[in-house]
């Protein structure tokens, strides 16, 4: 996903005695990326979509045996 700029801002800051501490200002905290195209997946998830490919492949070559062996 895109993610947009993030910036702090804040206003001046002053003590007790009306001395500026700190100026008003802003900071960037998340600078902006424009929406990738790359995707990934996790070693575990690989795994269990592999496994299910795996299983549907078992399933079909049980039916084609079985298949031949009912003629």
């Amino acid at each position: 996903d895109e993610q947009h700029e993030i910036r702090e801002e804040w206003p001046d800051e002053y003590d007790d005695e009306g001395n500026l501490v700190r100026a008003a200002g802003s900071a960037v905290v998340q600078e902006a990326a424009p929406a990738g195209d790359r995707y990934s997946l996790r070693p575990s998830e690989l795994a269990w979509f592999v496994l299910r490919g795996l299983a549907q492949r078992q399933e079909s070559l049980e039916a084609r045996v079985a298949a031949l062996e009912a003629q």
